[in-house]
């Protein structure tokens, strides 16, 4: 990456979408993940980027990443199940036996893609 490249980056808002060899060059050389600086650059474009990560996301192991698209949608429904009317206006109030109901289904169907995956 040149040097004037460097500097318009950091100094004010790009006048164009960088290479991708820059944004790589760049997340190397400050030692942090591509898709940060990808995001840090749609933030000065103007794009609302969320800059908040779910702490559940964060404490999930590595291993999650092996997960089948299926798997993933379950966890999410469970997820979406145990936090409905939660801090959401738009979602929906549910009854604590509805919702136990509905996690309890997504987990013995999630149990049985499992063993059938076996």
């Amino acid at each position: 990456m040149s040097k004037k490249t460097f500097n318009d980056l950091a100094t004010g808002t790009p006048k164009s979408w960088p290479a991708p060899t820059t944004i790589a060059g760049l997340a190397r050389a400050l030692s942090v993940p591509d898709d940060t600086i990808v995001l840090a650059i749609a933030a000065s474009l103007g794009v609302p980027v969320r800059t908040h990560t779910s702490l559940l996301a964060l404490q999930l192991p590595a291993s999650a990443d092996l997960l089948t698209p299926s798997e993933r949608g379950y966890i999410v429904g469970i997820v979406k199940s145990l936090t409905a009317g939660r801090g959401d206006p738009d979602a929906p109030e549910e009854s604590e036996a509805h919702l136990a109901g509905e996690v309890a289904e997504l987990a013995t169907s999630l149990g049985d893609q499992i063993d059938g995956g076996k």
